[in-house]
């Protein structure tokens, strides 16, 4: 027997940037809800002022433990930590629930104390290893960041690095069934964790028709008229993301295309205040356009009317942005290297570049702007490949279908 309609508590590591992570969690929820589930999302941070203040409202988001005053230094690093230790005391609250989804760590972590204390099955969704235990090179480089650089977490994980390991490797084998964000990390999560995983790619909206005007006119975005042609970017605001290459580019792009602006949307970061430094080195205050926080209602309008879009991370282990631009019908310049090399036809929905060669990354920039018939073909290419492999659609059939599976095997 199916239970058809389930109590679903969604755990989730944050709620204080309007990112990719964040967004697939609200579609979930809207999703679920729209097929007469009941869904709660809990999280130790939550500060729905900076993610996706428009919207978020509408969701059922409560943080575990009552906040820490903001005047703390390393607030939200800290309420973290503090809900992974005090979580075992408010685990049983949780046994109304039918079914936990652990949302990346320490969404696991939460679930499987809830399934030992109060029995409830839990699945986990993941984009990534844990990076405080397995980081990537770039993550070593440049250290782990949640809404600013945490600087603390290095000598927390040092003190604490067995427990930690202990903890995120019987939270993610514990698991009935384990989802992962795209067939890039598929393969290196089951290495690392020693167990099966079923691809759950994220999701992005399908706009109907494509844009095809998109060297003339403007579009309007927080009060600021932005002319077309315009390059965009969409990510969120880390050093991990390499928005150098994109603004570096625009030094020989502007020689060519004098009108032609790029376009960084997203929350400010210590990052961005360093990018605004960097782009006034180069003289080009006047070509790059960082817009702050874009409403919901107007992001797939930016998207669509773009006539490029780039995605510079190079370490990046699925890229929401680069199947946000393909479902909106534009093309994409990406490093053939990590998710995006999986989610771009290269030479067909965008093209893949060496990692770092700026020549070559800014000419492909370059060709797709100067030939508008390849950039319409790619631009509805892209937005097929997107309907067919990248849809909320098909991402949340999945997670409800597992959802209920493993919710029937508590019954």
């Amino acid at each position: 027997m199916k239970r058809k309609h389930l109590k679903i508590a969604i755990f989730h590591l944050a709620f204080f940037y309007s990112g990719g992570g964040e967004k697939l969690i609200l579609e979930e929820i809207k999703a679920l809800k729209k097929n007469g589930h009941e869904v709660d999302c809990f999280s130790p941070v939550v500060e729905k002022k900076l993610c996706f203040p428009d919207i978020i409202g509408g969701y059922k988001i409560k943080s575990f433990f009552p906040r820490l005053p903001k005047i703390i230094e390393h607030q939200e690093t800290l309420e973290i930590v503090l809900a992974c230790l005090f979580f075992p005391f408010i685990a049983l609250k949780f046994s109304k629930y039918d079914v936990v989804l652990g949302a990346n760590q320490p969404g696991p972590w939460f679930a499987w104390l809830v399934n030992k204390i109060a029995k409830v099955p839990y699945v986990i969704y993941l984009a990534q290893p844990t990076r405080i235990l397995y980081p990537r090179k770039i993550d070593q480089s440049e250290g782990v960041w949640l809404k600013s650089r945490a600087r603390i977490f290095p000598i927390l994980v040092k003190l604490t690095r067995p427990f930690i390991k202990w903890i995120d490797k019987v939270s993610i084998r514990g698991a009935e069934v384990m989802l992962v964000n795209g067939s890039f990390m598929v393969r290196i999560l089951k290495k690392v964790y020693q167990r099966d995983a079923v691809e759950c790619p994220a999701g992005a909206n399908v706009i109907k028709k494509i844009v095809k005007n998109r060297w003339q006119g403007e579009e309007k975005v927080n009060g600021r008229n932005i002319k077309k042609p315009y390059i965009l970017i969409t990510n969120r605001h880390f050093p991990h993301k390499r928005f150098e290459y994109a603004i570096k580019a625009m030094v020989d792009i502007s020689k060519i295309f004098k009108d032609t602006k790029l376009i960084i949307t997203g929350n400010y970061t210590e990052y961005t205040h360093a990018l605004i430094k960097f782009v006034k080195d180069l003289g080009l205050q006047d070509k790059i356009v960082f817009t702050g926080f874009i409403k919901e209602e107007d992001l797939p309008r930016l998207y669509a009317n773009a006539c490029v879009y780039v995605y510079t991370s190079p370490e990046e282990d699925f890229g929401m942005g680069v199947i946000e631009a393909m479902g909106a019908g534009v093309p994409v310049v990406a490093w053939k290297r990590g998710g995006p090399a999986t989610t771009i036809i290269n030479n067909k929905t965008g093209y893949l570049v060496p990692p770092y060669s700026q020549k070559e990354f800014t000419q492909r920039i370059i060709d797709l702007i100067k030939d508008k018939e390849s950039n319409i073909i790619m631009g509805k290419n892209a937005r097929i490949h997107v309907r067919k492999n990248y849809s909320y659609q098909r991402h949340n059939n999945l997670l409800e279908k597992t959802l209920i599976k493993v919710a029937a095997k508590d019954l």
